[in-house]
């Protein structure tokens, strides 16, 4: 505890009254979807459908052809229109399948489903998150199966719904709407890794949410749910597994003996068990002062983001040329350029903030932005080296453990972008 008590986390304004308290927008009848054949890094798919072939909601559209093999699926029935270069929420443009909407929502299972996800074993458990590119839908994308390959030291699981990163509210909305669901997914996915515990985490401001998936835990044996003080970045994994058993990994949470994974992921394997269907649509939040209005929307995956928004009225009237446009949310978001693009499954909102563009200025060497990093790193330091391109300097700085909060940034007041040049030292600091 006294590792947090160090460290200058703060309550930052996160604005979800703005969307959490209204009804969720129901835009799932697109007239076309655009499905990227795109995965994070990986472009090299095969694909399996061509122009003109009738798919169905569930249709494996592409299999990626690294060790992995993640599935594509259409979300929509309709015909195969053609297969185009679009822009992608990386920033970069990559080939999508263009499915034109039929409407009938035929579906394709891919498995038979069962009530009860518990009557699968752990290895038929693994095979369909497997088979159903179950992802990680807070924003990381990572391919959920990859996290029981091999758990054999594994102790815990850790579900997050801490959700801190402002504005975004979808899993908020999915932990209030689905708690059953949640310790259903819970408890299969204990069992996939032989878990002796699995921990769920909610905000201590979510009082009436926290108590309703408590209720629904209590008949199962080794499902604890706890709550955190509404801090930023308390949803960190690393900052949750050391504040929860005190521990500390290199990499990935594994090391440290726990799954770590998304309340939400969770939430959409258990409805996968049950429904025998892959991810094909979810919640998304779209939110800011540049938008018409901010709400939840349930769309299809691939629907293309300029028609959501003028699905929830469009932008807000005379947008100036301050107006950001961002993947995910202010912190750790990634601003975009355009919204001819589509909502990939991993997308878990966009924000369109009007702010203050203001100049960067020469740092001042306040050392804010040391106190406030939660893994009590030297932001600028390591900025410094990542220009100078001094791998062994970044990696005897810990850059490799920058969780990408993005408070150094935040708390600058010579508004220098530190956050980028320290995920840049992050991705050369772990390089081998």
């Amino acid at each position: 505890m006294g590792f947090f008590n160090k460290l200058k986390h703060m309550k930052l304004d996160g604005q979800k009254e703005l969307t959490i308290n209204k009804d969720v927008v129901d835009y799932t009848r697109p007239k076309k979807i655009a499905i990227p054949i795109k995965h994070l890094a990986l472009e090299d798919f095969t694909v399996h459908v061509k122009e003109g072939d009738y798919v169905k909601i569930g249709t494996k559209l592409a299999t990626g052809n690294d060790h992995i093999k993640l599935p594509l699926f259409s979300s929509v029935s309709g015909t195969v229109a053609t297969t185009e270069k679009r822009d992608h929420v990386s920033l970069r443009k990559s080939s999508h399948i263009i499915i034109e909407n039929d409407f009938k929502d035929e579906k394709e299972l891919l498995f038979e489903p069962k009530e009860d996800s518990l009557l699968f074993s752990d290895t038929e458990i693994k095979d369909h998150m497997k088979n159903a590119g179950i992802l990680g839908l807070g924003g990381s994308g990572t391919p959920t199966f990859t996290k029981f390959r091999n758990t054999k030291n594994v102790t815990s699981i850790l579900i997050n719904g801490v959700e801190d990163e402002p504005f975004i509210s979808a899993d908020e909305y999915n932990m209030g709407k689905f708690p059953e669901l949640l310790i259903k997914g819970a408890v299969t996915l204990m069992k996939a890794a032989d878990a002796e515990e699995c921990v769920i985490v909610v905000k201590k401001s979510k009082k009436a949410i926290y108590e309703e998936i408590l209720l629904f835990s209590k008949e199962y044996r080794g499902v604890k749910v706890i709550t955190v003080p509404d801090i930023y970045p308390m949803g960190s994994e690393r900052s949750l597994i050391k504040r929860i058993w005190g521990k500390t990994y290199k990499t990935i949470p594994i090391e440290a003996g726990v799954i770590s994974l998304n309340v939400s992921t969770v939430i959409e394997a258990a409805r996968t068990f049950a429904s025998g269907l892959p991810l094909y649509e979810r919640v998304i939040t779209l939110a800011g002062n540049g938008f018409a209005q901010s709400t939840n929307v349930k769309v299809r995956v691939g629907t293309i983001l300029s028609d959501v928004i003028s699905e929830i009225g469009g932008y807000a009237t005379d947008l100036p040329k301050t107006a950001r446009l961002i993947h995910g949310g202010p912190m750790m978001g990634t601003p975009i350029i355009t919204d001819d693009l589509s909502v990939t499954s991993a997308s878990n909102g966009f924000v369109c903030i009007v702010g203050n563009d203001e100049p960067e200025a020469p740092c001042s060497r306040c050392g804010a932005c040391t106190n406030h990093c939660p893994q009590g790193l030297q932001p600028m330091q390591i900025a410094r080296y990542f220009k100078l391109k001094d791998k062994t300097a970044l990696k005897s700085l810990g850059a490799g453990n920058c969780i990408e909060c993005g408070l150094c940034s935040f708390v600058c007041p010579s508004f220098i972008n530190v956050a980028d040049s320290c995920k840049k030292g992050k991705v050369l600091a772990l390089q081998k």
